[in-house]
């Protein structure tokens, strides 16, 4: 089952039995609705077939919003509004058109894998690297879409799809702002948009003072809250998050997590309560991450290269940045069972070199002492002479040093090979598991290389 499914089949039996009852319908005549792949607060997103063969995503608007003009305006524009941005990583919206029951919908490009919110679910929170990637590729669409006068206002983890072929696409541009000017600015005071993600002028209803530079605010509230595991302003209710953030500075993201400071400044300076202390564009933004994230994969670099690791492929910053997998060599498993041979040889090795050795060395110091005894002599021993004593106790001293350095050294040798063969590690999640102390900076675990879904913006 989608993720997307699964996750807003819970939300409700009669809802989402609602949502479902639809699929089979056809709508204008053409579209044929074949799954639920999401929903959200105004509209549910359908996997659709064209009676032509071609598929798709249906963005169905739910049928009470669509008899509110301004909302029903609102939605249709959407269309419009992303394909200004000319970008291929702004979701493609093909037609816009209204069902028989009078509920407006878009015909949009069919994506195949999931949402950071989805992707988090599944795998975890990301690596430092992962987040400076997609943080690049967003920052590259924001690039084309505040040249083209739009400014999205919502972005959050469930508004970024990470493609299979590891494309970044930026869902829903239904609240945007186009050359200046939003639908809903017509109604003073309206404030609209995700609370943890709003910039501080837009929380306050400044509709003529939000620009691109609302954009980089929320773009560096997403990497606080993926590389943090919390939020940027965490209070116990919604209202409580509202006031904070129009009112309140953002809290250092080192107060949480510890990161490089080159990122630790992107974040901070992204999340400055005052646009003009902010990066002044995407651009700027975009090279300050490249920088970091050159950075990063430097220093990862070094690292594999003293572990002995080898990258699978190497990494091409001038086309879309690729998952990054690193092949880590399988070696045999480490047991109690294969260290017990070394542990014994290093342990009696060293007693029986001394135990051979010290017979030969008291008998070659020792003087003997004997009478002739019917016909054979034998040789009476004195009692062990001091230096006797001596170099037995050395003897025993240096077995017990020698047994120690070849333990040591067995142990170093177990303990690098199974470092080689632990994964890598993951932080805890964020605000749903707020126990975040750290982020790991390896590249992304193989496991969440391949997505499970498709779907489209809900």
């Amino acid at each position: 089952m989608e993720p997307s499914v699964a996750r807003n089949e819970t939300e409700g039996g009669g809802r989402s039995s609602g949502l479902r009852a639809r699929v089979g319908e056809v709508l204008g005549g053409k579209w044929r609705l074949d799954a639920v792949l999401g929903a959200g607060g105004m509209a549910t997103v359908y996997a659709a077939t064209h009676r032509f063969g071609r598929r798709a995503a249906i963005k169905l608007l739910h049928r009470p919003l669509s008899d509110d003009e301004p909302t029903r305006q609102r939605f249709l524009r959407e269309g419009m509004v992303a394909n200004r941005v000319a970008h291929p990583g702004a979701v493609a919206v093909m037609d816009v058109d209204v069902a028989a029951d009078g509920s407006a919908f878009l015909v949009m490009e069919l994506l195949d894998g999931e949402t950071l919110d989805q992707r988090w679910d599944r795998c975890g929170p990301p690596s430092l690297e992962e987040v400076l990637e997609t943080t690049d590729r967003l920052l590259d669409v924001l690039v084309a879409a505040h040249a083209a006068g739009v400014v999205h206002r919502d972005l959050k983890p469930e508004n970024v799809h990470i493609g299979r072929d590891g494309r970044l696409k930026v869902l829903d541009f239904g609240i945007a702002r186009l050359g200046g000017q939003g639908l809903e600015e017509t109604r003073a005071g309206v404030v609209m948009g995700t609370p943890a993600f709003m910039s501080p002028e837009q929380m306050r209803g400044l509709g003529a003072g939000v620009d691109g530079r609302s954009d980089l605010w929320s773009v560096g509230a997403l990497m606080f809250a993926l590389l943090s595991g919390h939020h940027v302003h965490e209070r116990d209710s919604q209202v409580d998050v509202m006031v904070a953030a129009a009112s309140q500075p953002a809290r250092p993201v080192a107060e949480l997590v510890s990161l490089p400071v080159e990122v630790e400044r992107i974040v901070d300076r992204a999340l400055a309560f005052a646009p003009e202390d902010r990066f002044q564009d995407a651009r700027s933004m975009q090279r300050a991450v490249r920088h970091a994230l050159a950075t990063v994969r430097s220093a990862r670099g070094a690292a594999l290269d003293a572990l002995g690791y080898a990258p699978t492929h190497a990494e091409d910053s001038s086309g879309p940045p690729a998952q990054s997998v690193v092949e880590v060599p399988v070696l045999p498993p480490v047991g109690v069972a294969s260290v017990l041979p070394s542990v014994a040889v290093a342990a009696v090795l060293p007693s029986v070199a001394v135990a051979a050795v010290l017979p030969s060395v008291a008998d070659a110091r020792a003087p003997s002492r004997g009478t002739p005894v019917t016909g054979r002599s034998r040789a009476v021993r004195q009692p062990p002479s001091g230096w006797t004593l001596a170099v037995a106790g050395g003897g025993a001293a240096f077995a017990t040093v020698a047994k120690a350095a070849l333990l040591a050294a067995l142990l170093l040798q177990v303990g690098a090979a199974c470092a080689r063969r632990a994964p890598p590690f993951r932080s805890a999640a964020w605000s749903r598991r707020a126990d975040v102390p750290s982020v790991r900076a390896g590249s992304p675990h193989a496991s969440c290389a391949a997505t499970t879904s498709s779907s489209g913006a809900p």
